[in-house]
């Protein structure tokens, strides 16, 4: 996959995830205010957050993660930091999954408001330093650059 390609994938997936995100915030904050108490829709909701994270997980781990690594002189040590913070994700996220039914509505509403914020920042941070299209990009010239 070339990296324009990669870069509108993950675009793609991101703006599908905020709509999920969104949810399970509503989800949570509702929760919090007794108007859920029993939280059975926030349970369904951190399911599909979840499954989705995991599969967007993967691809930016397959695709997002070589194409980064290759980018510029710094590629290695930005491709580490997206692999820890996918690894932390994915452990808050299990931890949350399995949480749920064992633990009560409000203290899952909490975990999921915390993991929602979390995962948008990550994904504005991706997208203001890794998705530019002047960072990841098809051609190997830069244009406008001056060696000395």
């Amino acid at each position: 996959m070339r990296p324009s390609e990669v870069r509108s994938s993950v675009l793609s997936q991101h703006e599908h995830i905020r709509g999920t995100l969104e949810a399970a915030s509503e989800a949570a904050q509702q929760v919090l205010a007794g108007a859920s108490p029993d939280g059975a829709g926030l349970a369904t909701i951190v399911g599909d957050l979840a499954s989705e994270m995991e599969t967007h997980i993967g691809m930016e781990n397959a695709h997002l993660v070589p194409a980064v690594r290759e980018a510029d002189a710094w590629g290695p040590q930005r491709a580490q930091r997206i692999l820890d913070e996918h690894d932390a994700q994915l452990e808050t996220l299990a931890r949350i999954s399995s949480s749920i039914g064992h633990t009560d509505s409000k203290a899952l509403a909490r975990d999921t408001l915390a993991l929602v914020s979390e995962i948008r920042d990550d994904m504005r941070r991706e997208e203001d330093e890794l998705l530019r299209p002047d960072f990841l990009r098809d051609d190997v010239i830069v244009v406008e650059q001056f060696d000395g």
